[in-house]
């Protein structure tokens, strides 16, 4: 689980008249350079829960590839490729991402945060939906290999057992 409580915190504050002293206002970015939204980047006082799926984009980014989608020298110079630039294609990067998981990912990197998927219960269908090869390159053709569901369901036994691993993360027993 991945959290930021105190960007949302900061956010508040800010935007709370009644306390002058604040160190950071309305049209200050606050973020992470490597993954912040472009909205997030331009300090869009509408922005939404959108930049989160960017921002889980962008992670998810260089999670697959191991680089940030935009990887520069100086903080500024990655905030203005988040604004302005197209990330290189992740399975250009990384060829043996699925090509489904890729354009998900890619499209959680959309500049305008209308072409993204609009929540998270979204997103996590579409993750729960991508469908990858068994380590050897090959599927069953009665049982295909599925990236573990991040939403619990019916099939989870039968997939924790043949990927081999539970929810917690420990080796499940033979």
């Amino acid at each position: 689980m991945v959290t930021d409580f105190g960007v949302a915190k900061a956010l508040t504050v800010s935007s709370d008249e009644r306390n002058p002293d604040s160190l950071t206002s309305l049209g200050i970015a606050l973020g992470t350079p490597s993954y912040i939204a472009p909205e997030q980047a331009t300090a869009d006082p509408t922005m939404d829960h959108r930049a989160d799926v960017y921002s889980f984009g962008a992670m998810a980014y260089e999670m697959l590839s191991g680089k940030t989608p935009f990887t520069t020298r100086s903080p500024q110079a990655m905030l203005a490729a988040h604004i302005s630039e197209k990330p290189v294609a992740l399975i250009t990067r990384q060829p043996d991402v699925p090509p489904r998981l890729n354009e998900l990912v890619m499209q959680c990197l959309e500049k305008r945060p209308e072409n993204r998927p609009q929540t998270a219960n979204e997103l996590i269908k579409m993750l729960d939906q991508i469908v990858v090869p068994a380590q050897d390159g090959e599927t069953p053709a009665d049982e295909p290999t599925y990236v573990a569901p991040i939403t619990p369901s019916p099939d989870s036994t039968r997939i924790e057992k043949r990927v081999g691993w539970s929810q917690r993360g420990n080796p499940r027993p033979e």
